[in-house]
Parts: structure tokens; C-alpha cells; sequence
């Protein structure tokens, strides 16, 4: 179960990256 929760952790933190290097 934590290991679930540190993998979707992981993909927002990928997904606010992108966002952020998105519109640049």
C-alpha cells in the first residue's frame, strides 16, 4: 500500500513537472 501511494505521489509530482515545462 505505501508503495502505491509513493508511485502516485511520484506521477503528480511528473505531471506538475510537465505542466510547468509545458507552456514554456
Amino acid at each position: 500500500m505505501p508503495r502505491l501511494k509513493q508511485k502516485t505521489l511520484f506521477a503528480l509530482l511528473t505531471l506538475s513537472l510537465l505542466a510547468l515545462i509545458g507552456p514554456s
